[in-house]
């Protein structure tokens, strides 16, 4: 006889692999191959039945319907699903899982995968964080493939390590329509550029009054033609600016930048349009962790600051208050713009970083806008290796914070030149 716990490692069968951790029985020789081979026993399914019944034949019958409910529910999931034992063996792989693999979910089986599809397991293992935040791989051949992934450590009540479940879904064609759009949207934006173009060079050259004197009526059209004109040039940068950061079209610059610096020239050219609504523009530094010197791009950090200062100028009432906060924390620059402005409901914030998204229930919109300011201060932080995050309460403002890498050289400039 074998005792069946040397063979539980084998075992695909829930209610099997269940006796097998108790120890519950023995088997012939000749089972017990059946066993090592991947196959089920039937001999010992059946005594296994038969003893449980002995004991509660409720709870069987509870057992053998919740074996068929979850297998139902694994096999035909469309995203793919890998159960890896603490051993490293594949305790359950489903079809999905399979197809993305390279394998044929018809001929393959968890003990025998193909060298290629238990490559590409390790790798999306490998690539997958503990965390259980989502990573993605891509894939060329034989055809494109995207895969999203997740992973969580699976653990019993007494912390026994179990293995680890990876989930793995396939969003080929969802990036491959982002990638159309944004392909779209670039080549829209480059032939509005042209004509856009002109009607702000003409339009400019009509007011300067180098075709003649303007009647006041004239004057008014004139410069509202310009005015929409610009707001028109300045919505199209929006566009290249997220279709270019997105594919990678834009290389960010990796030099010391004195963010303290970019800040106070970003609040000056930002100055008189709080000052038109009496909104105080305030800036902190602290720099008791050391120097606020950033590692980045200096145009792109401004680009960042201009928008959100821009955003919480817009949603700040009259008399309202609007901070730039700057600190060191470790190898970290954090950059804090809080306002107090009207703030944003907690269930719109985890969209406010998409593209094209506008709170819409905060106020009645009475400024315009894309919808890509922070989806695009979200790119440009996160292509410095930063982090951006936001907290607000309706009625009290909303505070975002993002981090920069810290620089060790400090740089030279006008400011820090003075006496």
């Amino acid at each position: 006889m074998v005792d069946l716990g040397s063979e539980r490692q084998t075992v695909q069968n829930p209610l099997i692999r269940y006796a097998c951790e108790a120890g519950w029985t023995y088997l012939p020789p000749a089972e017990a191959l059946r066993l090592r081979r991947g196959e089920e026993s039937p001999v010992l399914h059946e005594v296994l039945v038969a003893r449980l019944q002995t004991l509660n034949p409720g709870t069987v019958d509870h057992l053998a319907a919740e074996q068929v409910r979850i297998q139902a529910i694994v096999q035909n999931s469309p995203d793919g699903l890998v159960l890896v034992e603490p051993d490293g063996r594949i305790g359950v792989i489903n079809p999905a899982a399979l197809r993305v693999l390279g394998a044929d979910p018809e001929r393959s089986h968890p003990a025998d995968l193909p060298p290629s599809a238990l490559a590409r397991l390790q790798e999306c293992l490998h690539a997958a964080t503990p965390s259980g935040d989502p990573a993605t791989v891509e894939y060329r051949e034989p055809q494109r493939c995207v895969l999203q992934l997740r992973k969580i450590e699976l653990r019993s009540a007494a912390g026994r390590p179990l293995g680890q479940l990876l989930h793995m879904r396939d969003i080929t064609r969802e990036r491959q329509i982002d990638e159309m759009k944004n392909d779209f949207i670039s080549l829209v934006s480059h032939e509005l550029r042209t004509p856009l173009t002109s009607i702000l060079g003409f339009s400019s050259y009509l007011l300067q009054g180098k075709l003649g004197s303007l009647q006041d009526s004239q004057r008014m059209a004139l410069e509202s033609v310009h005015r929409q004109a610009r707001r028109l040039a300045a919505i199209i940068s929006d566009f290249l600016d997220v279709s270019r950061i997105e594919s990678g079209r834009i290389e960010m610059k990796k030099e010391p930048v004195a963010v303290a610096t970019v800040a106070e020239r970003v609040i000056e050219d930002l100055r008189p349009q709080a000052n038109e609504r009496a909104i105080r523009l305030e800036l902190a530094v602290d720099t008791d962790h050391g120097p606020v010197v950033a590692l980045g791009d200096e145009q792109r950090i401004a680009q960042v600051l201009t928008n959100l200062l821009g955003n919480s100028l817009k949603f700040t009432d009259k008399e309202g208050l609007v901070r730039v906060r700057l600190q060191r924390q470790g190898r970290e620059i954090l950059c804090q713009v809080i306002d107090t402005g009207c703030g944003i409901p907690a269930d719109e914030l985890p969209k406010v970083f998409d593209r094209f998204y506008q709170v819409e229930k905060v106020v009645i919109r009475k400024t315009g806008g894309t919808g890509l300011g922070l989806a695009i201060v979200k790119n440009i932080v996160e292509a410095h290796g930063g982090r951006i995050w936001i907290e607000s309460e309706v009625g009290r403002g909303t505070q975002v914070s993002f981090t920069l890498p810290a620089a060790e050289e400090i740089p030279i400039t006008a400011s820090a030149t003075r006496h």
